[in-house]
């Protein structure tokens, strides 16, 4: 296994291209955005940066 450690940025970048491989359209992934929200205002919650895989 690879650790990378990923920013929030990193992750929801990720997110979207996977989520757009899989068949979404733009549309339909702005309409996630405001999930992005809330996962940016826990990662500020809890000082964290980004992600240890």
């Amino acid at each position: 296994m690879i650790n990378e450690q990923l920013t929030l940025d990193d992750i929801i970048a990720k997110t979207l291209d996977a989520l757009e491989g899989a068949g979404l359209k733009n549309t339909t992934l702005w309409s996630y955005s405001r999930h992005y929200a809330s996962l940016r205002i826990f990662f500020r919650q809890h000082e964290c940066r980004g992600y240890d895989l």
